[in-house]
């Protein structure tokens, strides 16, 4: 449900510009309102180690769950937008401890990587499916079932967890958590995502640019001398002392964000431009491929080693990305199945290299 939340709002975003009258540059704020505060709020693990991680997955899920239900009942797009935001928050907090739950209750390592295929695998289903829930619920009812669908799966979830799970949580010394270092790095993406969205409508050179660019890198050099000062930092600088761990994750981030921005205009391209509907634009964009791929990505990557296997990813997403651009028939008509299916094999190595 966390991951599919992210894919979920793309295949909608054309009807939701149009019903909620977003511009252009702010209607990117629907996904990256969501990622941001999923992604750059690094908290959620911290908490979980401290306050216990079944309690902090009832949280998130609780914060999450509110907030799609306020995503789904927006009535304007500063509305959506603060939801989306909220949203996110919710995953930092729920998708860290959940994920932490694992090594708990697998404590034998092979057992232990079974677990890590399944998560992996859910996650590339869930990102498989949301486009698709999200082109039929758009196409036959409204986009705002896109969210509400979430509701039923957030009840569940609240009841079955305090069934199924123990507490756990790892004891530390002062039980310190470290506010400054998490706000001064998310504040710094957010600064630097809002400058890259004014360049949409300003010069580069101008100070609605400039300004929250320069902000953002500034507030992410405050958010590195607050860490190197911290008892106990978010994130440890030896983290970055890790060759193999600091080239996995740039290699992560920069695909990852490619991808995503593909995603993003080629689904406007669709359905503003070529008239498609947003199920049929989606089954042409989509299909099985990525969720086979992340399902098996995990037990391959421990038969053949993670560097073969983000290797053999990065090759065959080369290979498709040729392929495509020599054909003649137009990008959009293209099935693009096989490309996320490469970036999924590729990221289950990459990962597996942290």
């Amino acid at each position: 449900m966390l991951v599919l939340d992210i894919t979920v709002v793309t295949v909608a975003l054309p009807r939701i510009q149009h019903d909620l009258s977003f511009s252009r540059p702010g209607l990117a704020w629907v996904v990256n309102g969501y990622v941001l505060m999923a992604g750059g709020l690094l908290l959620g693990g911290r908490l979980a180690d401290l306050f216990g991680r079944r309690r902090l997955v009832g949280i998130g899920v609780l914060v999450f769950g509110l907030a799609s239900a306020a995503s789904g009942a927006a009535v304007s797009s500063s509305m959506l937008v603060t939801s989306r935001f909220v949203q996110g928050t919710g995953e930092a907090l729920a998708g860290p401890a959940a994920l932490g739950m694992i090594p708990v209750l697998f404590p034998d390592s092979r057992e232990r990587m079974k677990a890590l295929g399944v998560w992996g695998g859910l996650a590339g289903l869930g990102g498989t499916l949301g486009s698709v829930i999200s082109g039929a619920l758009t196409g036959l009812a409204s986009w705002r079932w896109i969210f509400c669908l979430n509701i039923p799966v957030v009840l569940f979830a609240l009841l079955m967890v305090p069934r199924v799970l123990s507490e756990s949580r790892m004891v530390r010394a002062g039980h310190r958590i470290d506010v400054p270092g998490a706000l001064t790095a998310t504040g710094g993406l957010v600064a630097i995502v809002y400058g890259l969205l004014q360049a949409a409508s300003h010069p580069w050179d101008s100070w609605p640019v400039l300004l929250p660019l320069l902000g953002g890198v500034g507030l992410l050099l405050i958010a590195v001398v607050v860490e190197a000062r911290a008892p106990e930092p978010l994130i440890p600088l030896r983290f970055f002392t890790n060759r193999t761990r600091v080239t996995s994750n740039v290699l992560s981030l920069a695909l990852l964000a490619a991808f995503i921005g593909y995603v993003f205009l080629l689904t406007l391209y669709q359905q503003q431009v070529l008239g498609y509907s947003p199920y049929a634009g989606d089954q042409i964009r989509h299909g099985v491929p990525p969720a086979v791929a992340q399902t098996h990505g995990y037990a391959l990557s421990f038969r053949i080693g993670a560097a073969v296997l983000a290797v053999a990813g990065v090759l065959a997403l080369v290979l498709l990305e040729h392929v495509t651009a020599t054909l003649r028939t137009p990008v959009a008509e293209v099935p693009s199945g096989p490309q996320p299916a490469a970036l999924s094999v590729m990221n289950s190595g990459l990962t597996d290299r942290n």
